[in-house]
């Protein structure tokens, strides 16, 4: 008897280990109004959900610091904030804030060799930047502005991390956004753009002729 209680206690504390989700960091990549007539692709935070609690972190906001957004039971979240709402999957959010929605997607990975990453790494330092779309030549002025050579446009920049994920955070006058830093060799960065419908892969080259 014994025996048995013992084992439906054991395959009690499984299913709940089983079905407790993992601690997940997800990055937001566009919103739209709920009746469907403004949309607008961004990424300007992200969440991060541990211990079945959520917390926000907005890349505009002074020091980066995680600030307490609601808890998650039974796939369903319970928040502290009026007229706010979320929706969870498995490697998405969906979060309802007035007439505005907010789509995430999960950052599976942490950054790679993140021990190489700092901001003396980039300063002063020219980089041709690749997409599958176009090429760039960009320089890193010093800690907190930069230049683009191709089209002769001023930027500011920052190195945020978060939990060993390093994002590239890029200013300028029309945008705004974080490039997921994925990986980092000696001479070459690769970061990720989270799009409406595609994840970009955006690579540095470091131009040594300069």
């Amino acid at each position: 008897m014994k025996h048995i209680i013992f084992k439906v206690l054991l395959l009690v504390f499984i299913f709940q280990s089983c079905s407790k989700p993992k601690e997940q960091v997800f990055i937001s990549n566009y919103n739209i109004s709920v009746t469907g007539d403004y949309s607008q692709e961004t990424s300007l935070f992200i969440l991060h959900l541990k211990n079945d609690s959520l917390f926000y972190l907005h890349f505009d906001a002074p020091q980066f610091k995680p600030n307490y957004l609601g808890k998650l039971k039974h796939n369903k979240f319970e928040t502290e904030i009026d007229k706010l709402s979320l929706e969870y999957f498995k490697d998405s959010l969906k979060l309802y804030s007035g007439n505005i929605k907010y789509q995430f997607k999960e950052l599976k990975e942490k950054t790679t060799n993140a021990f190489l990453i700092n901001k003396d790494y980039f300063i002063g330092k020219e980089f041709m930047v690749n997409t599958k779309r176009n090429k760039t030549l960009i320089k890193f002025i010093d800690e907190k502005s930069g230049y683009d050579l191709s089209n002769g446009s001023s930027f500011e920049w920052d190195l945020i991390e978060f939990e060993g994920y390093y994002f590239l955070w890029n200013v300028t006058i029309i945008d705004r956004f974080p490039l997921f830093i994925k990986n980092i060799t000696g001479d070459t960065i690769f970061t990720q753009l989270f799009t409406k419908d595609e994840v970009l892969n955006i690579i540095f080259t470091e131009n040594e002729f300069y």
